[in-house]
Parts: C-alpha cells; sequence; structure tokens
C-alpha cells in the first residue's frame, strides 16, 4: 500500500498544495482516510463476532480467503450514542502488509483539500479519537475527521496486547 503521503495531488505552478481524501459517513460523524489506503467497499456483509475480544472489535470477514477484522469506530472513539444503524457498507483499508475493514453508513466520495483547509484536531475530542487523527477539515457544515490509519492500527494493537 502506498503511504499517507501519497495523497498528494500535483500542484501546479502557483495553485495550493492539496490532498485527496476518501470521505464516509458513520452515523453523525465523518471520516476520511487517504485514497490509496482503500482497498475495496464491501457491501452486504455481515461480520462473525469473535469470543473474548474488545467490543469495538465487531468480528472478523472473509475477503477472498484473507480474514480480516472489521472495526467499529463508533465504539472505538467511544462516541455517544449512534444515531443510525443503517451500516451496509465496510471500507476494507490496506496499511501496509496489514488489511482491516470499517463500517460505514454512507459513502460520501474522494475530496480534494486545500491544505489551507486542514486544520488541527479539537481538543474536547475523546482521547482515542484525538491519538488516531491526522487532522480535520470542514466539508459545508460537516467536521471530516482525518483518520491516520497507522496510528489507529497501532492504538488497536496496544490496547489488544492489554487485554
Amino acid at each position: 500500500m502506498a503511504d499517507e503521503t501519497a495523497n498528494e495531488t500535483p500542484k501546479a505552478p502557483g495553485a495550493e498544495p492539496q490532498r485527496l481524501y476518501f470521505v464516509f459517513r458513520d452515523g453523525h460523524e465523518a471520516y476520511a482516510v487517504p485514497p490509496t489506503s482503500v482497498v475495496e467497499v464491501i457491501t452486504k456483509a455481515e461480520a462473525t463476532p469473535v469470543p473474548f475480544t474488545p467490543d469495538w472489535l465487531d468480528g472478523v470477514i472473509s475477503v477472498r480467503g484473507a480474514i480480516v477484522p472489521v472495526l467499529d469506530l463508533f465504539r472505538y472513539f467511544r462516541l455517544p450514542s449512534r444515531i443510525s444503524n443503517r451500516r451496509n457498507r465496510m471500507i476494507l483499508v490496506g496499511v501496509g502488509p496489514n488489511a482491516f475493514a470499517i463500517w460505514s453508513d454512507q459513502i460520501v466520495g474522494v475530496e480534494t483539500v486545500e491544505e489551507s483547509r486542514l486544520e488541527p484536531p479539537l481538543s474536547n475530542l475523546t482521547d482515542s479519537l484525538l491519538k488516531c487523527l491526522a487532522g480535520q477539515f470542514r466539508m459545508e457544515d460537516t467536521v471530516v475527521y482525518c483518520i491516520d490509519l497507522r496510528k489507529l492500527l497501532e492504538e488497536t494493537r496496544e490496547q489488544v496486547k492489554t487485554l
């Protein structure tokens, strides 16, 4: 998989640097990841529960013979109760040789974001969310959280080690 900097778009002379993000929603929250890390969007998949795992690990799925964990970002980031329950998509992402799936209600699409629109995360967010963010940007009236997938993977591994 390509690294996080691979989502930079080529710059025209005098143009502001831009980044590409794959944007999706889970309930009222909007998230963004580098499009180069998105392997595919899986529809109509069911996660098979795995006993004795953290509550944010929703289970596993089989993708062409590979067993892939499914993360529930809502529970992982310890956000207030979910409004929507339309979770009918999983986003399969790759971080180096590792792959995992993330639940999503809605795929927004790929957005081009000028670097000047990127902001540091707000300090009032949950610690688990703050540890995994590369920043945020606004899209209309919505704050979109840019997830650093490497940090998310590292943090989930640390949490599993402490079990």
